[in-house]
């Protein structure tokens, strides 16, 4: 997944009050200047992330970034 300044995950870039469960992204996460970056999901409103992972790495220009969630708000 690419993020040119959105949102790039490698499951979803955004998700809202979902679940992303038993599942995992294999393939790299890269994201330029502004974006939001994760190995599964790049922002996540409320969401929840359960027994699921990503294998590659996740790159961005300038941001703080995380393993498999960019940003989590509850």
């Amino acid at each position: 997944m690419v993020g040119n300044g959105g949102d790039a995950g490698g499951l979803v870039g955004q998700m809202n009050s979902d679940t992303i469960f038993e599942s995992y992204a294999k393939g790299p996460a890269t994201g330029s200047t502004g974006s939001n970056v994760g190995g599964l999901a790049a922002h996540s409103y409320s969401g929840t992330i359960r027994q699921s992972y990503a294998t590659e790495k996740v790159t961005a220009g300038l941001l703080a970034i995380a393993g498999w969630s960019r940003r989590t708000k509850h």
